[in-house]
């Protein structure tokens, strides 16, 4: 069994216990996730469904509407892109620019909080034949009021933001119910020992290009990480995550967006053969799943029983 340090162990059970006015009280939506995740994993826990930029098939991706629409759909955890403005502030945006995703151009970090939060945000992934949208983009702590106790959000940092987030959840009382991830390297020191990701759930990001899976956990697995994200080229890897992490009840995060990540995976294919993609993956110890089709995830989830059923023995 995996035993968290008394100081996370105690800082997780305030958060979702709501023994604090920056946390998230127990009985919500978010908190429950939150608890999911930060119990030891076993073959039998759920699987959790992650939305990239939000569900935003019918919004915008990273808006307020796509949170509300994983929140009607069910989705577990809402993954946001993070970015910081020339005058400090902080608003979800993916891209480096607002041209994409707005009616504007130019750099996020060449604009104020004020310019940013004025442009209207076009449809789903944007471009330039999509519809511009009444909505405006909207500030990292209009999202955490939005998902507020409602929803697990992922932080994705396009910057080094992770103090100036943390100062937005203690602001908004979200400190519970957010996951901050980060990339490491064999060298690297435990990310759940370091401020400010010892306040919330911290998630190790290992990827294969990096070195081997038991190079990149070995600093990570100690200090009562809930779950690591694995980039990788090839299942080898993933099958040594498992090897590794499964005994200590860490969940694995996959991403099913692009080739690249989950050793060519994608949504492309899984829409069409989900037990061929997202059915492997979960054999395969996967637990979390990121994926530009969340809805088509949780229909296969619940089609096959898969949201509770036990990973395959392999």
């Amino acid at each position: 069994m995996r035993f968290l340090p008394v100081f996370r162990a105690v800082a997780f059970s305030a958060a979702l216990l709501g023994w604090s006015a920056g946390c998230v009280v127990a009985s919500t939506p978010s908190a429950q996730t939150a608890d999911r995740l930060r119990r030891p994993a076993t073959p039998a826990s759920p699987i959790l469904v992650v939305a990239h930029r939000g569900c935003w098939h019918a919004a915008a991706e990273n808006s307020v509407s796509a949170i509300e629409a994983c929140v009607a759909l069910g989705v577990d955890v809402v993954e946001l892109d993070v970015r910081r403005t020339a005058d400090g502030g902080l608003v979800l945006m993916h891209d480096s620019t607002v041209d994409r995703m707005t009616n504007g151009h130019g750099r996020v970090e060449d604009m104020t909080l004020a310019q940013i939060t004025t442009l209207r945000l076009k449809s789903r992934k944007g471009g330039v034949d999509a519809a511009l949208l009444d909505e405006r983009v909207p500030t990292f702590e209009a999202a955490m009021r939005a998902a507020k106790g409602r929803i697990l959000v992922n932080l994705d940092a396009k910057a080094d933001v992770y103090d100036d987030a943390f100062a937005v959840l203690e602001r908004t009382g979200t400190i519970g119910q957010v996951i901050m991830k980060r990339r490491v390297a064999p060298d690297s020191p435990s990310l759940a020992s370091q401020a400010p990701f010892n306040r919330v759930l911290a998630m190790p990001i290992v990827d294969q290009t990096a070195g081997s899976a038991s190079a990149l956990v070995a600093h990570q697995i100690d200090d009562g990480v809930p779950a690591m994200e694995a980039i990788f080229t090839d299942m080898g890897f993933l099958d040594d995550l498992r090897r590794i992490l499964s005994p200590r009840g860490i969940r694995i995060w996959v991403n099913t967006l692009q080739p690249v990540h989950a050793a060519g995976l994608t949504d492309a294919k899984a829409v069409t053969d989900p037990e061929a993609v997202w059915g492997v993956l979960i054999d395969r110890g996967a637990s979390l799943v990121q994926t530009d089709e969340p809805e088509a995830l949780l229909r296969y989830l619940d089609e096959t029983g898969r949201r509770a059923r036990a990973v395959s023995e392999n």
